[in-house]
């Protein structure tokens, strides 16, 4: 009898066992979906306006993949030699700071012939690698892949 007892006991804890790691894996998964996930990403692209299209431009969008409202501030571009180019004014139709909701996206865009120009004035020349870049309220910075961009081509 004791040891049928024993086995009751031990299937008991066990369950106890199973459940409190059932409970915090559920807790760490709910967390990590809301955390706060801001992809960004670069590419050619031309900008669209109602039936109209841009000149070719180099985008920069920041995806929010996580659970969480985030407030962009700034984007830009990095670049070679630890400079950056950042937006000022970016051309899009909403300006910064910009609420990025989840599931939401969010593009600026500098045209190819602008960006030459600017990276030819800060000395740059041939082809070069640089990020797309957007920065949250507290200082956050969300950094693109690298892209090749070459400023002597037409």
């Amino acid at each position: 009898m004791s040891s049928i007892h024993t086995i009751i006991q031990t299937l008991g804890a066990l369950f106890v066992i199973i459940g409190t790691i059932a409970g915090i894996v559920w807790k760490v998964h709910k967390w990590y979906e809301k955390r706060k996930k801001i992809k960004a990403e670069i590419s050619y692209g031309f900008p669209t306006y109602g039936n109209s299209v841009g000149e070719s431009s180099v985008l920069v969008t920041a995806k929010n993949i996580g659970g969480k409202t985030t407030t962009l501030t700034s984007a830009g571009f990095l670049l070679p030699r630890d400079d950056k180019l950042i937006l000022m004014s970016p051309k899009n139709m909403t300006r910064l700071p910009h609420k990025l909701n989840p599931n939401e996206s969010f593009v600026v865009f500098e045209t190819v012939q602008k960006l030459k120009e600017q990276l030819e004035d800060n000395g740059y020349e041939d082809e070069i690698k640089i990020r797309g870049f957007f920065r949250d309220e507290i200082g956050e910075e969300y950094k693109s892949d690298e892209f090749t961009f070459e400023i002597d081509s037409d």
